[in-house]
């Protein structure tokens, strides 16, 4: 019996019907605990509480095993990239906090598109818990600071093939980042910052790499090269200039940011 979808399909028609986690305890005389294990797929229901937990969730205890014995395969996914995941598998959109989450995929192979949602408001509601003027201008400062690192790296959003993942296996999505000369700017590399895939068993492919901030990191970087060249004579800053915005959206190109994430990997 596949707990982790069952866990899943629980969750899923509980929420669809307006119900706490205590709400479904109490119909079902057990603890909210209990409801907790079933839908993290750590424990399944007894026998004698499927027909109860059908009637509760508006289906039948039929569904509800055949959901079990469904032949899927389930995988955790840890996020150490971003604030929230939002993952494409196959079609079927995931999103991911910092906890992770379990999730269905198919055992014989899936395409995950991943992309990173960078957000730092907590920042504004700690500023607002604040009591001292002289650190909720720190904290904005910071904020700012954080945000402009947005600016600093060219951000990929990845597409993985993945292949041969056992069933409740961890795979891990960090930050990774590549750094390169590209001899345009005198105190600065080109960054390209991807999300990286880290599992035990199994493999996963990179078939897709695109820039989702390109249009902010060109300028920046452009702006800074340009600068950078100033020393030469403003005359040929300026004629230099078309140039270097000609090869920064070269560099920016998914062909481009795929190879060098490839040749990162190979290193």
């Amino acid at each position: 019996m596949n707990k982790y979808k069952l866990g899943n399909e629980i969750c899923r028609l509980r929420e669809s019907r307006g119900l706490t986690q205590n709400e479904l305890a109490k119909a079902l005389e057990v603890t909210d605990k209990a409801v907790s294990k079933w839908e993290n797929g750590q424990a399944i229901p007894r026998m004698d509480k499927f027909e109860l937990l059908s009637e509760a969730l508006g289906t039948s205890i039929e569904y509800l095993i055949a959901v079990a014995k469904d032949n899927s395969s389930v995988v955790f996914i840890e996020n150490d990239y971003a604030t929230t995941l939002h993952l494409d598998i196959d079609g079927q959109p995931v999103s991911i906090g910092e906890d992770g989450k379990w999730v269905e995929v198919n055992p014989n192979g899936f395409t995950m598109k991943i992309k990173g949602d960078f957000d730092f408001d907590f920042i504004d509601d700690m500023v607002k818990e604040e009591n001292s003027l002289k650190d909720k201008l720190l904290l904005k400062v910071g904020k700012k600071a954080v945000e402009s690192i947005s600016s600093m790296a060219l951000i990929a959003n990845c597409t993985y093939i993945f292949r041969n993942v056992a069933d409740g296996e961890n795979i891990n999505i960090k930050n990774n980042t590549i750094t390169y000369d590209t001899r345009l700017a005198v105190f600065r590399q080109f960054a390209v910052m991807y999300p990286d895939i880290d599992m035990k068993n199994g493999s996963a492919e990179l078939i897709k790499a695109t820039a989702s901030n390109k249009k902010q990191y060109v300028k920046s970087f452009r702006r800074e090269a340009v600068w950078s060249d100033l020393g030469l004579g403003f005359i040929w800053m300026i004629l230099e200039a078309p140039f270097i915005n000609m090869y920064l959206n070269h560099l920016c190109k998914d062909e481009i940011i795929k190879k060098r994430i490839l040749k990162r990997k190979c290193d």
